[in-house]
């Protein structure tokens, strides 16, 4: 039996909600890291916020959006592949960045007794942004399936999951 279009209009309300609203927690702790790492920023605390929720929803729509309907045709709606390919957006996301560092800040290092130290300070630095852009991807996804899915089959996972092991 087809949807009726009262019955359509919360599912997209809810999609575009989980939308707009699970990149929120990443983009506070972006500027918490910022804060943390750099002390006083160059740009007010609202800016830095919106620059943050920009290059996440840009993050979450452009790699996302194909994900999220490649997911939807193969069945894959369980709360770990939300989880697990957020965590894998974020990271490939996150992959130039760390390129960038290799290039400009490993390669032209004098031959110097400190050269190692730095090194292996940049290396740990950059292996850190992997883990925890992969996590903040991860909780973002989780987030995005706990909104998008909304109350019709929340608890349908700890479902099965009960039914496998009984």
């Amino acid at each position: 039996m087809p949807e009726r279009p009262s019955e359509r209009r919360p599912a997209a309300l809810r999609t575009v909600a989980a939308f707009l609203i699970a990149p929120l927690p990443v983009a506070l702790c972006a500027v918490g890291n910022i804060l943390w790492a750099h002390g006083t920023p160059r740009f007010p605390l609202p800016v830095m916020f919106v620059i943050c929720l920009a290059i996440l929803w840009c993050m979450e729509l452009v790699p996302g959006l194909p994900i999220l309907l490649l997911m939807r045709r193969r069945g894959w709606q369980a709360w770990w592949h939300y989880a697990i390919g957020g965590a894998i957006m974020t990271t490939l996301a996150t992959a130039p960045l760390c390129i960038f560092m290799w290039h400009n800040i490993l390669k032209p290092l004098p031959a110097s007794p400190y050269a190692q130290s730095i090194e292996a300070m940049v290396i740990v630095g950059m292996v850190r942004t992997q883990l925890l852009t992969a996590l903040s991807g991860a909780v973002t996804g989780l987030l995005f399936c706990w909104l998008w899915r909304g109350r019709r089959d929340r608890g349908s996972d700890l479902v099965a999951l009960r039914e496998r092991f009984e």
